[in-house]
């Protein structure tokens, strides 16, 4: 298993050394194909991930919020970019869906156990399937609040690149000592 990508649109913030700048959709785009068939072609058994991307507002937009250039959220951009580039090259260069989820929710993450907190902490993991759940951070800025990750992969993956498998290559609860953060894991 080889991930393309971990966390793209922080990269300007975390590895500000080696990419000062945001990534864009084209050089996204441009790295998956380029890396992806990196992979393939020295491993043909391998098994790629991506976007990897942290969390929920990077689902549908760059570091660089060049979304509007090109008119389409950017999980969906960049699966059909993968489908485009296997079907000129008959070659698969993405199969996994790679997203993060970290809950935004104060304290959530952290080791706080307080009942308050624990119970947002289990709550919180509703965010992954369900359809009713509006979270309880400032992620319900948008979408009505209603995360649905897994159910809201699979339909980008249905629509845009089928046959990708999902992934959650990273993800926190927090309190992994505390019987709530044992439940959320």
């Amino acid at each position: 298993f080889y991930n393309l990508d971990n966390e793209p649109d922080i990269w300007w913030e975390t590895h500000r050394d080696v990419h000062p700048a945001p990534a864009t959709y084209s050089e996204l785009k441009t790295r998956l194909e380029q890396w992806g068939t990196a992979v393939k072609s020295a491993d043909p058994t391998a098994r790629t991930l991506g976007p990897g991307e942290w969390g929920w507002i990077a689902y549908f937009d760059s570091a660089a919020r060049d979304r509007a250039v090109y008119g389409v959220d950017f999980v969906p951009y960049y699966l059909a970019q993968a489908r485009i580039w296997e079907l000129a090259s008959g070659q698969r260069i993405l199969d996994y869906l790679d997203l993060h989820v970290y809950p935004q929710a104060v304290g959530v993450s952290t080791g706080a156990i307080d009942p308050a907190t624990s119970g947002m902490r289990v709550r919180s993991t509703r965010t992954l399937w369900d359809p009713t759940y509006a979270v309880e951070s400032w992620e319900a800025c948008c979408y009505g609040g209603v995360l649905n990750v897994i159910p809201r992969m699979r339909g980008w993956v249905a629509k845009h690149y089928p046959g990708t498998k999902l992934a959650i290559g990273g993800y926190g609860w927090g309190a992994l000592g505390d019987i709530s953060g044992a439940i959320t894991q």
